[in-house]
């Protein structure tokens, strides 16, 4: 895994933060240091990577039943009980939102955005915590995760870690290193594959195993195959060789045979079909030949002939069949127009008749519309006499309604005037009670003021990272006892191997001693054997074989009176050879003796030697610590007690005052809170009594305005008025210009609608005259033309 970029927003002591892993320095170098003062945020980084990468902490680790409110949330009643060891904890105080977000390219070479989310409710700092929200983009396709269990399943399939082995190897707080050391072997060879991806190499050797394993398998059972055959002898062999030979020489004979054997077969098979063909074709024909003889057959033949020879007699019919047809098809028609000849002379008769009926009726016709000639012009400008007539009637109507509307109007003038008197009270009342409200909010918001939240806040700020560092401080001390027992134990567990050197050391002089004494003892024991079994070798064996009793002996020349036999020399060597046995044995155990502590001499000595460096590695850490410490305390002003009991008793003490000065400022906060709400609530109301106000001046406003409004309407009523009477006077004198009935001003008066109806109806009658006489005269001409084409006698 390849960190790319992290960016940091309001995590604990870092308020805004972008790390570029790839650009500018940190892109240059492979290698480099986390430092900074206590509470910079050295571990907020690391802590952020791990919220990114698996929403977990190893700060956070805490018993869950600790638990606190949520001080920070004051828009609902409920505080909210917050455990110590949640994340979201983190996020700094006093603010709405945070996150951390993490640009990474996994072991598995695919670029992925993790983002770590919490914010209180609206983004407010006074909100209630929300959830977390944990997403993995992957950046290669854009698709993004949001379920918790696919995300940790993908960060395991990225990151090659779970989180336990996450915070084991690579991301290691402070005594967490133990614990990886203490892990079990296959954890901690898993973990190393992981880190320095040799994984591989595991599984070619397990493959390599397998392999091996299988091919043994496959040896043992062609071994044991082999070992199941039995070699045959040169004479079993020609044996087998002189049959193979006859046998092949048998088989070639009976392949000849077969294939004589098979032509045969085939020849014998072919020649029955040819057979069974030959009598199925004279069948054939036997059945043909009888058929032709029948009288069936000659029956046929002629009637082919018969109709042959009637073709052309077929062709003269069929033309004679047609000509019939149309003959029958043209007396038909001839019937058919004697019968039409009929019905038209009948018709003159009718049309005759209707035409002296059409003349009839054009001379009614032309009499009514001579009696209303003179009414003609009337009755052209109907049109426009009916739509005056319609205006007028409008502008009438129009000019009761507007003055009827004035009436109403004027009427509702008092109780307008009177409703703008109340509102302007009102209104007066809202302004004093607004001005009263934050007379008290300016008088509240001194003392609040007086308090100064911004110093206590800082002060207790101050504290807080205070308690922090003495707690730090506290941590380091606890640290450093330990290192110095560890340092005491191990400067103890190298004193005793020191002293079991120097014991094993002079032991190794005694054993000296034993060993080269039992390897004198030995080698004289052993010389003494052998000039003793020179006495037994072939040439003294031969040597006494040529003596006999009488003879003098030629080694020391003492006469023989009895020659002894072999077997007793050989008693006689019996028991220095038991003799040198024991000697080889005590000599032997020295050896081993003085070879193990020769050994242990070594052992001893390299132990020594790795605890030595050991201790001195060690030593360096406890000097490094003590430095911390004592940075620590130059830092935050203490001084160092005789013993770390007594600087951790003081550290204590100063951690419960600062605790005292926190709960003493924090009273005082919450006091300047309570004001602060006390000044928020009267601003509520204040904003409320404001709004109520504003109501009513929206209302004072209203109320003027409808007065005004109203008179403005009577005044504009009035005006309508007078043009609607103007309107009528010009409509009335341009109706009497067009009309000729001399009594429709007074029919106008008693029924309007009535007057409209009559104008209507004898226009209608009027035009429909016309346009009677003009179809008459056009029927009529019609008639006389049909008259002259269906009579021209």
């Amino acid at each position: 895994m390849k960190l790319q970029k992290l960016t940091i927003r309001n995590l604990a002591s870092i308020e805004d933060a972008v790390i570029d892993f790839e650009h500018g320095p940190l892109g240059e170098e492979s290698l480099f240091l986390i430092c900074g003062e206590t509470g910079a945020g050295k571990t907020t980084i690391l802590d952020s990577i791990c919220l990114a990468l698996y929403n977990e902490t190893p700060r956070m680790d805490r018993a869950e039943n600790e638990r606190y409110k949520d001080a920070a949330q004051t828009a609902s009643g409920r505080k909210e009980d917050i455990a110590i060891n949640d994340n979201r904890q983190l996020m700094r105080r006093n603010t709405g939102e945070a996150w951390s977000e993490l640009e990474f390219t996994g072991s598995n070479d695919i670029p992925y955005t993790a983002r770590w989310y919490v914010a209180r409710a609206h983004r407010k700092v006074s909100g209630s915590l929300q959830s977390v929200k944990w997403t993995l983009e992957n950046r290669k396709t854009g698709i993004q995760l949001t379920k918790i269990a696919e995300i940790k399943a993908e960060i395991q399939k990225a990151v090659g870690l779970s989180f336990e082995q996450f915070c084991r190897t690579t991301l290691l707080a402070q005594g967490d290193f133990t614990k990886f050391l203490q892990s079990k072997e296959s954890e901690k060879s898993d973990i190393l594959e992981k880190l320095t991806g040799t994984g591989i190499y595991s599984r070619i050797g397990a493959e390599i195993y397998a392999a091996s394993k299988q091919r043994r398998l496959a040896y043992e059972t062609q071994k044991q195959k082999l070992n199941g055959i039995r070699l045959l002898t040169e004479e079993e062999k020609e044996t087998l060789r002189t049959s193979i030979r006859q046998n092949l020489q048998e088989a070639t004979d009976c392949k000849k045979q077969l294939d004589t054997v098979t032509q045969k077969r085939n020849w014998l098979q072919r020649n029955k079909e040819l057979k069974e063909a030959r009598q199925q074709r004279q069948q054939e024909w036997e059945t043909s030949l009888a058929a032709l003889k029948t009288d069936e057959y000659r029956q046929r033949e002629q009637t082919l002939r018969d109709w042959n020879l009637s073709a052309e007699a077929r062709n003269q019919l069929q033309t004679f069949n047609h000509l019939t047809t149309q003959q029958m098809e043209l007396e038909k028609e001839t019937s058919r127009m004697e019968a039409q000849y009929h019905i038209l002379c009948q018709g003159l008769v009718g049309l005759r008749e209707q035409l002296n009926d059409l003349q009839e009726k054009q001379q009614q016709t032309s009499g009514f519309l001579k009696e209303k000639a003179e009414y003609a012009p009337m009755f052209e400008e109907s049109q426009g006499i009916l739509a005056d007539l319609k205006n007028l009637m409008e502008a009438e109507r129009k000019e009761q309604e507007y003055r009827q509307r004035v009436i109403t109007w004027t009427a509702a003038i008092p109780q307008l005037e009177k409703s703008l008197l109340s509102k302007e009270k009102n209104l007066q009342e809202k302004n004093q009670a607004s001005a009263a409200l934050q007379k008290e909010i300016d008088q509240q918001t001194k003392s609040w003021e007086a308090f100064n939240t911004p110093r206590l806040q800082s002060q207790k700020s101050d504290l807080e990272k205070r308690k922090e560092g003495l707690v730090s401080l506290l941590n380091e001390l606890t640290l450093l006892r330990e290192k110095q027992i560890s340092l005491n134990t191990l400067q103890e567990t190298e004193q005793k191997i020191f002293n079991q050197l120097i014991t094993v050391q002079q032991e190794q002089e005694n054993l000296q001693t034993t060993f080269n004494q039992a390897k004198q003892r030995y080698e004289e024991t052993d010389a003494l054997y052998r000039k003793q079994k020179e006495a037994t070798e072939n040439w003294a064996r031969e040597a006494r074989a040529r003596l006999v009793a009488g003879d003098h002996c030629p080694v020391c020349g003492q006469k023989i009176t009895d020659i002894p036999h072999d077997e007793a020399f050989q008693s006689l060597l019996l028991p220095i050879y038991e003799e040198l046995k024991f000697r080889q044995k005590n000599y032997d155990e020295a050896g081993q003796s003085l070879k193990a502590n020769l050994s242990l001499q070594k052992q001893l000595t390299e132990q020594q030697q790795a605890s030595h460096k050991n201790t001195e590695n060690f030593k360096q850490g406890y000097q490094i610590t003590r430095r911390q410490v004592q940075d620590l305390c130059t830092f935050l002003g203490i001084r160092p007690q005789p013993g770390i009991e007594a600087t951790q008793a003081l550290i204590r003490q100063t951690t419960e005052d600062a605790d005292q000065e926190i709960k003493s400022l924090s009273l005082q906060l919450e006091k300047a809170d309570n004001l602060l709400q006390n000044i928020q609530q009267l601003q509520k109301q204040k904003d409320q009594m404001q709004e109520l106000g504003n109501e009513a001046q929206r209302a004072f406003i209203q109320a003027e305005k409808e007065l005004n409004d109203r008179k403005n309407q009577i005044q504009t009523g009035t005006s309508w008025i007078e043009n609607e009477k103007n309107n009528i006077r010009t409509l009335h004198l341009r109706i009497t210009e067009k009309m000729k009935w001399n009594d429709w001003n007074e029919s106008w008066k008693q029924d309007p609608d009535s007057l409209i109806r009559k104008l209507k109806d004898e226009t209608t009658g009027y035009r429909q005259a016309q346009e009677q006489l003009k179809a008459v005269t056009s029927r009529i001409e019609l008639e006389q033309k049909d008259w002259k084409l269906s009579c021209p006698l």
